[in-house]
């Protein structure tokens, strides 16, 4: 039962598929580097409150200096935290299955977003950090 007595009919099973993408090209001390990292995922609802994804996610990233370079999706709903899937991202592109689950809440939404790992070196020092494009949010 949900708040003030009404208590949420779950929906159909319901599939919905969505592309997420960040790209950036950096300029660092010492070289550019760039991000290229695309994700087509399809979620689909499992049973009441429960879904799985599936899908490609694609990276070429082109490390001139830094750190290894990493590509990632991140998932979840607003019942859970984010779950990240995370790769190693290489020169010439990378594709990777993804797999995952959880549970939605009443909005039967769930939150995707692909991100890159690099950085830059300065004198000896390397150092990275993780940036995520846009947000999209995909209601089963």
């Amino acid at each position: 039962m949900g708040l003030g007595g009404y208590s949420p009919t779950p929906a159909a099973a319901s599939t919905a598929t969505t592309t997420v993408k960040y790209h950036q090209d950096a300029a660092h001390f010492g070289g550019q580097n760039s991000y290229w990292v695309d994700a087509t995922v399809t979620v689909k609802s499992e049973g009441e409150w429960r879904y799985t994804l599936n899908g490609t996610l694609s990276g070429r990233c082109t490390n001139v200096t830094g750190p290894d370079e990493w590509m990632a999706l991140d998932y979840g709903s607003s019942k859970e935290s984010w779950e990240t899937l995370q790769f190693r991202c290489h020169n010439d592109s990378s594709t990777v299955t993804v797999t995952g689950h959880g549970s939605v809440s009443e909005d039967r939404a769930v939150h995707l977003r692909d991100c890159a790992f690099g950085g830059g070196k300065f004198l000896f020092i390397k150092a990275g950090v993780w940036n995520c494009g846009e947000e999209k949010i995909v209601h089963i």
